[in-house]
């Protein structure tokens, strides 16, 4: 058995989240089961199908602006890429090719818009603005990850991109068959599709998201551990995932239960938790947070007692 000790070293009260282990992910799973099986994700996913086999015929027939669309097909598989991963919350960063796909965005040329009518330009323009919106985002998501494990969505839901703002007879030109106004219809229904799931993502997320939400608990905590007090009897060696500030710093450790004792005359539990393979750079942050709030409250003593005897 572990040493229990190791487990109680101070109490304090910081923001925190102490959840079981997957239970953030098994939140989101049913939501995007749920919104994959609607109309919409039948629609969404046809009018992907719908981009990829025009822009094989773009390609092969050479069509005019071919290099235009071309930049706003590979920011939509960029985007699709990133967000397939973090929906099953995997990281972006982790995978081997995030690098090249990252320098490619980063350098990308959106293409000569000139020689196009002025509301046109301004469509597009906005299309290039909105994706790389989205994109911004979601690289931010994966940058600033907890161990690429946690993911933060900041910022606010974005609006759907209507393209009626800047043309109004885009999906008429698209009905009668004009491939430009055909393509470029499909590529903002897969926008728009690509800003729902993100969406959703924030909604789901927004608590984990903003550390500024996080309930405010009381702990004891270790470099070894935390123990925490909960209304909910948990079975030994449960595994908990640990978000917690300290001071400005957010820091996420995995831990398992090595105690559930239940609390004398209260319907309440005492748990221990483990903190698994926790790196030096972690233990350094939690002891040093210690260490500067048992120096503060030392110091506040000894002013109060000083202010007694005065």
């Amino acid at each position: 058995m572990a040493n229990v000790r190791r487990f109680f070293r101070y109490d304090i009260e910081l923001p925190c989240l102490i959840n079981k282990m997957q239970e953030a992910q098994e939140y989101i799973a049913p939501q995007i089961a749920y919104l994959n099986e609607s109309p919409e994700a039948e629609y969404a996913h046809a009018r992907i199908q719908d981009v990829r086999a025009l822009m094989k015929e773009a390609s092969e027939t050479e069509l005019k602006g071919l290099q235009l669309f071309d930049n706003i097909y590979r920011l939509l598989e960029f985007a699709n890429w990133m967000m397939e991963l973090l929906i099953h919350n995997k990281s972006p960063k982790q995978q081997e090719n995030y690098l090249y796909r990252l320098k490619w965005y980063r350098d990308h040329n959106k293409a000569n818009l000139d020689g196009r009518s002025s509301q046109v330009k301004l469509l597009m323009e906005a299309l290039f603005a909105h994706l790389d919106q989205i994109i911004d985002e979601l690289i931010e998501t994966a940058e600033n990850a907890l161990d690429d494990k946690t993911f933060f969505f900041t910022q606010p839901p974005m609006q759907a991109f209507d393209d009626k703002t800047f043309v109004k007879n885009l999906h008429q030109l698209a009905e009668n068959k004009v491939f430009p106004a055909m393509l470029l219809c499909a590529m903002i229904d897969w926008t728009n599709w690509l800003g729902q799931l993100h969406n959703l993502l924030k909604i789901t997320l927004d608590r984990t998201s903003h550390s500024e939400l996080w309930p405010m608990q009381k702990i004891n905590l270790s470099q070894g551990g935390v123990a925490f007090e909960s209304a909910e009897q948990h079975e030994r060696f449960s595994r908990f995932v640990v978000l917690m500030k300290l001071d400005e710093k957010l820091i996420r450790v995995e831990a398992k239960q090595v105690s559930c004792r239940p609390l004398k005359g209260q319907d309440k539990y005492l748990v221990a938790l483990e903190f698994d393979l926790v790196d030096a750079s972690k233990q350094s942050e939690i002891l040093h947070f210690i260490q500067r709030h048992e120096v503060s409250q030392a110091m506040f003593v000894v002013q109060k007692q000083s202010e007694l005897s005065a």
